[in-house]
């Protein structure tokens, strides 16, 4: 095989004029050498020639072997050519990478090990603070003081802005490029170089061209400004669930507000900044002027974590909060804890806690036995694999310094367990964990729902617990009586108190449980324990009273047009005054009873009514029997307790109405009514907003109120008619843009089918192939010798291609750039700057065109050509019209986004 080979390429370089003369060329001069110099010289050039011809045999055979050697090569030469940052990924349950599910949950803390410098973080906490002074303290001081909302609205900007760095950060910057972002470049220069083409035969405007030219194929955010913010708006809303926590979406309201702050205030602006023909001469002028040296020590070396003083600063400690030991010694409170973290997921850190304070208590104990070292060894073993081994789902997260001192004590022998009562690493293990909880979980924990239902009761709802109504009134506001584990539930009528006062105010702001029935519920703010049900009795004795002293029988029924009704009789062995109202008869039928039972199980669950059965209707029971059963179950209701002053039963055996049409056309109304009526004030200061739309719609249909055609601002939501939204909502300031007016000033309508054939690159090969001919026009020779490489070592070209881009990207986006970009975006919204003159902007394009002159070296100028320089200008003139390069701007965003959350491909944000 390997001498054909030869012979073929002796075959090639005889056939082939230009191989001969090189051949020729080449023994000649090494003979010539040979004979006069040094023959050692001649057979080195002549060696030489040899060794070229068998290298290139090689590349042509062995291509893509060739090719991965290069690729190494350049790698090697250049480093690494992908610049991803492998951030750690820790899992919320165990902080490990190598754990299992932290690909399941989302991070708890997205700038942890998120690095910036100084100057660039102080730059980005400014634009956040002027966002937010601006666009929300501006309304928000007007109605309170209270900053918890202005914080949680900076936890989600921090946790967003984190979030979206490290899936950037995650991207093969130099893949994405190449294969997107380049290709979409190439295709945005084709299309251009056509319709110059196109305007030079009609002689008309270019944004005309563009929307004839490109038609549907036109951005949809390009078509007119208002497009522009509605398709901002719902990609923020779609990008949410990507960049939030899953408990910040719940609330509608506060996913409207964030979804206006960042598109019209945030995207819209940004945007604007990206695609201005100003700002990009400027970033030209910045790039060929800019002088590494001269800045590389202005620059500070410093760096710290993303956005660290952005909720420290402003953050206030809620009036409930306490300390951990104190969250410790309370059984419902820690209860309330250990159910937060539980959610948060991080409960091990306080089981942790207790471990520990449970394992010294025993160590502490004087005179070990062999037998109790020997258990307190075991039992320090396990808590060195259940929370410092880490590979455990249960690892705190200590140093690595902790872990080993401690595991050396225990690995010397059973005796060194007492030297933890004196020795550092137990301790500060504890410390770390106690830390973390009391600085990061407690603050939270002290506005979850949790601690909320631990300070102010259960929620209250139209539709009763089925356990709630147990309590009895009579134990509101009682101090707890025994201590529980912390992991049993407390009873939910009972109320600790604690030193902080705290017991007193949740018992003032609980809500009394509601009456069974009742329309008008007393309230029991601001009682205490005893006065409770003195006032309740005063205000409601019409509604307490005892049917256990209440008598049923049933010994006839009727017949009215095939219906049943059975009669009841009822006498009542209480003391009344009015002697005629000891003894009466009413009439229920079959589905009477039925009724009365589903509403019984309704108010007070069906464990209470379980044994208290009714006959199957499906069963064909005679009405005898169905007598027997009916009086049975009513004889059963009257003896419950907890039926004493039932309300219900009380009308089912005294009204005179036909009890189920008394029960639709009353009680549910009555009811709805009356538990609002209550909970008003319970939910609007529980809530926080997250159920005001269903609230107040049932609010409103429980007063009687009807919707009318108009718009009702109780009912604002995100459900809202386009045109209503056009008509009553005010759009941002920064709509309006005299730079880009209304974008290309047309609708979806009036765009047609794009008919054009203009390039597809596909690849970076020929992406840098078509600039090089078309936009640089090389000289043909060039490009044959291009072609030839790519050919022979196409994954090499590309590896270099890579390295080349990500030393550029390094660059572009240092440190200096990015605090320069930022203060450019908050110029523009805050209008920190007074606009520049015709004049100036005029001035300064002069002046990028000028600087591009220069760009390329004289001796480069030589081998490449003139045109070169031409290139860049060219480049630099498509630049130059603002609503070409928007189009361009949207198309780019869209593609590093489908790249950094491939899901959104499928919610139709392109």
């Amino acid at each position: 095989m390997i001498h054909k080979d030869i012979f073929n390429i002796v075959t090639l370089i005889a056939n082939d004029k230009y191989s001969r003369f090189a051949a020729l060329a080449v023994t000649i001069f090494s003979a010539f050498v040979t004979v006069f110099v040094s023959s050692l010289a001649g057979v080195i050039i002549y060696g030489g020639y040899i060794l070229g011809c068998l290298v290139s045999w090689c590349f042509l055979k062995y291509q893509i072997v060739a090719s991965a050697y290069l690729s190494g090569l350049v790698s090697f030469c250049y480093g690494s050519h992908s610049s991803r940052k492998k951030l750690k990924q820790s899992c919320s349950i165990c902080d490990d990478l190598s754990c299992k599910r932290h690909q399941q949950n989302k991070a708890v803390a997205p700038w942890k090990d998120l690095y910036i410098p100084k100057e660039l973080n102080c730059v980005i906490e400014t634009f956040y603070n002027k966002i937010l002074e601006s666009f929300v303290i501006s309304w928000y001081g007007q109605f309170t003081s209270d900053v918890d909302f202005l914080n949680e609205l900076r936890y989600c900007l921090q946790y967003a802005s984190a979030a979206v760095i490290n899936q950037f950060l995650n991207l093969d910057h130099a893949n994405v490029i190449s294969r997107k972002l380049l290709p979409c470049v190439v295709k945005h220069i084709d299309d251009y170089m056509y319709m110059q083409q196109i305007i030079k035969l009609k002689k008309t405007r270019l944004n005309d061209v563009i929307v004839e030219y490109l038609g549907t194929r036109l951005h949809a955010a390009t078509v007119n400004r208002k497009c522009e913010l509605k398709y901002l708006q719902h990609l923020s809303s779609s990008l949410m669930p990507h960049i939030l926590p899953d408990k910040y979406l719940k609330c509608q309201n506060y996913v409207v507000l964030i979804r206006e702050i960042l598109a019209g205030w945030v995207l819209l602006p940004l945007m604007d900044v990206l695609a201005d023909p100003n700002i990009i001469n400027s970033l030209v002028i910045l790039a060929a002027t800019y002088r590494s040296n001269q800045t590389r020590h202005k620059q500070s070396s410093e760096k710290v974590i993303f956005l660290e003083n952005f909720i420290a600063n402003n953050q206030q400690k809620s009036s409930f909060a306490t300390d951990l030991n104190t969250i410790k010694g309370n059984t419902e409170l820690l209860y309330a804890f250990v159910q937060f973290l539980k959610r948060e997921e991080h409960v091990h850190l306080l089981q942790f806690c207790l471990d520990v304070d449970e394992f010294n208590n025993k160590l502490l104990t004087p005179d070990l036995t062999k037998k109790q070292l020997e258990e307190l060894h075991s039992e320090a073993l396990t808590l060195y694999k259940e929370y410092l081994n880490k590979n455990t789902i249960n690892f705190i997260g200590c140093s690595d310094e902790i872990i080993d001192n401690y595991y050396s004590l225990l690995k010397d022998g059973v005796y060194n367990v007492a030297k933890l009562r004196t020795s550092k690493p137990l301790y500060q293990a504890y410390e770390h964990t106690f830390n973390v909880l009391e600085k990061v979980w407690c603050p939270s924990f002290f506005h979850s729902n949790e601690f909320y239902s631990y300070i102010c009761g259960a929620k209250v709802t139209a539709a009763y617990n089925k356990g709630a109504a147990s309590r009895s009134l009579v134990n509101f506001g009682s101090p707890l009586k025994s201590r529980r584990k912390y992991y049993e539930t407390p009873s939910q009528g009972t109320v600790a108190k604690i030193s902080s006062g705290i017991g007193k105010l949740r018992g003032a702001l609980k809500v009394a449980q509601p009456i069974e029935g009742a329309i008008h519920p007393p309230e029991a703010q601001g009682i205490e324990n005893g006065a409770v049900e003195d006032i309740i009795i005063s205000e409601c004795g019409n509604i307490f009273r005892d049917l256990s002293s209440w008598r049923v029988s049933i010994l006839s029924y009727q017949t009215n047009n095939k219906v049943v009704s059975f009669c009841i009789n009822v006498q009542r062995l209480d003391v009344v005054e009015d002697v005629t109202k000891r003894h009466w008869i009413v009439l229920r039928k079959d589905q009477d009873f039925y009724t009365l039972k589903a509403k019984l199980v309704e108010f007070h669950g069906e464990n209470e009514i379980s044994d208290t059965p009714l006959p199957s209707r499906k069963a064909g029971s005679s009405i005898e029997v169905r007598m027997k059963k009916y009086e049975e179950f009513l004889t059963k209701l009257l003896q419950k307790p907890l039926l004493r002053g039932s309300d219900l039963l009380f009308s089912f055996l005294t009204a005179e109405e036909d009890f189920t049409v008394l029960i639709a056309t009353s009680t549910q109304n009555a009811q709805d009514f009356g538990n609002i009526y209550q909970s008003v004030a319970h939910k609007l200061r529980k809530e926080k907003g997250q159920h005001l739309d269903p609230f107040m719609g049932t609010f409103l249909l429980s007063t009687g109120k009807t919707k009318s055609g108009k718009f009702e601002w109780a009912e604002i939501g995100d459900e809202v008619s386009t045109k209503m939204i056009e008509k009553t909502t005010p759009m941002p300031k920064t709509f309006r843009n005299h730079v880009f007016n209304d974008n290309f000033g047309t609708t979806f309508k009036d765009l047609k089918e794009s008919c054009n054939t203009s390039f597809n690159s596909i690849g970076m090969i020929q992406c840098i192939f078509y600039l090089l001919k078309y936009v640089f026009k090389l000289p043909h020779y060039l490009l044959r010798l291009y072609a030839a490489i790519c050919s022979v070592a196409q994954e090499a070209v590309e590896a270099f291609s890579s390295a080349y881009i990500e030393r550029r990207l390094k660059h572009s986006l240092s440190p200096s750039n990015l605090t320069y970009l930022v203060q450019l975006l908050e110029d523009v919204i805050f209008h920190s700057r007074s606009s520049p003159t015709k004049e100036e902007l005029i001035e300064r394009r002069n002046r990028a065109f000028a600087l591009l002159n220069t760009a390329i070296p004289s001796y480069l100028e030589c081998i490449v050509g003139k045109d070169v320089n031409e290139g860049l200008k060219m480049l630099l003139e498509i630049l130059q019209h603002p609503h070409y390069n928007k189009h361009l701007a949207y198309n780019l965003l869209d593609l590093i986004l489908c790249e950094m959350y491939p899901t959104l491909q499928n919610t139709g944000t392109q």
